[in-house]
C-alpha cells in the first residue's frame, strides 16, 4: 500500500501528523495521491473544487481527502462545496474560513445526501 501513496507518505513524514490519514481508505488515499504533482522541486496538489494547484501540506491533503469522500462516497454535489470562503463580520473582511476537524467529523457522522 505504501508504494502506491509515496507522495502522501513523504508529506506526512512526521509521526505526529500521520494519524490524520487513519480514517481514510486505500481508494481515497490513492485517488488523492494521483492529484499530487512535483513541479520545480515542490509537491503540489490539484484542488478538486477550484481546479488550481496548492502546496501539498498535510492539511491540504486532508481537505482533498474529505472533498473526495463528499463527492464519491456521499455523492454530494460539487457545486455545493466551497473551500476557503471569505467571511465578513460587519463591514470588514475577517479572512478565510475553513472547516476544522470537528466540523468534518460531524459531516462524516451525520451527512445524508438526497437526490435533488
Amino acid at each position: 500500500m505504501e508504494n502506491k501513496i509515496k507522495k502522501i507518505i513523504q508529506i506526512f513524514s512526521t509521526s505526529d501528523v500521520k494519524h490524520g490519514l487513519s480514517i481514510f481508505g486505500n481508494e481515497e488515499l490513492e485517488a488523492v495521491e494521483n492529484l499530487i504533482e512535483e513541479k520545480e522541486g515542490k509537491l503540489l496538489i490539484k484542488c478538486q473544487i477550484k481546479d488550481k494547484y496548492k502546496i501539498a501540506k498535510p492539511e491540504e491533503i486532508v481537505r482533498q481527502l474529505w472533498i473526495y469522500r463528499l463527492l464519491n462516497e456521499y455523492n454530494y454535489p460539487e457545486k455545493r462545496i466551497d473551500v476557503e470562503r471569505v467571511v465578513y463580520f460587519g463591514s470588514r473582511d475577517s479572512g478565510l474560513a475553513d472547516a476544522g476537524r470537528e466540523q468534518l467529523k460531524f459531516i462524516d457522522d451525520a451527512i445524508e445526501v438526497t437526490e435533488e
